[in-house]
């Protein structure tokens, strides 16, 4: 999931993945990425009068989004969210996207999760 950090956290202002030990099995890595970049980027656009929307996956990474997702095949939301916006106002577009077959999968799901475990990023 991602979460906006208390002020204090300000002075990190890229994408770095930061591991939560407080209220957490010790054990347990949780990582939460910054997403201030993405909301300064947002407002920046949306001031000098773009289009613009900030859209966040609950529960998934950068990583995931990009990488993982893709692989798994099947329903990917990002996808559908681009493909969405790409065919925005063709309505005969849209048809031939709502019933167009599920991805294949490219990758085992085991992998997938190794992969999102020993990613530096």
């Amino acid at each position: 999931m991602c979460l906006i950090l208390p002020i204090r956290h300000l002075e990190y202002r890229y994408w770095y993945p930061i591991p939560i030990q407080y209220g957490y099995d010790p054990l347990l890595e949780v990582y939460v990425l910054h997403i201030w970049g993405s909301k300064n980027f947002a407002d920046a656009l949306l001031r000098v009068g773009a289009k613009a929307e900030l859209l966040l996956y609950d529960g998934r990474t950068h990583t995931d989004i990009f990488v993982q997702d893709p692989m798994r095949g099947g329903k990917d939301q990002m996808f559908e969210d681009l493909v969405a916006i790409i065919h925005e106002g063709d309505s005969e577009a849209l048809a031939k996207d709502a019933v167009a077959p599920p991805r294949k999968r490219l990758v085992p799901e085991f992998m997938l999760k190794l992969a999102g475990h020993v990613s530096p990023f």
